[in-house]
């Protein structure tokens, strides 16, 4: 059996980075979003998605555009999912 990611990195093809959904400076044993919570709790992180959502809404003329509106829709998705944890306590 073909192993195809031994295969593609024999090659020299890596994935795609993806600054978005796992941005690889963000990447560990655990997602840095996962241990943020683990270290500092749901309502910290609930309260960081929102300025996240604010701060990448309010840049993206100015910076990055389209991958900037993709990240604050990114943490408005992990905001909902964790206020969605929160009222099932």
């Amino acid at each position: 059996m073909v192993n195809e990611k031994m295969c593609k990195e024999s090659i020299g093809l890596h994935p795609s980075p993806d600054n978005v959904n796992h941005p690889f400076h963000y990447q560990g044993k655990y997602e840095c979003i996962d241990e943020m919570v683990a270290l500092f709790g749901v309502d910290a992180v609930r309260h960081f998605c929102m300025c996240n959502v604010y701060k990448y809404r309010f840049r993206a003329s100015r910076k990055n555009g389209q991958e900037d509106i993709e990240k604050a829709e990114w943490y408005m998705g992990k905001l909902m999912e964790l206020n969605q944890e929160v009222k099932e306590r």
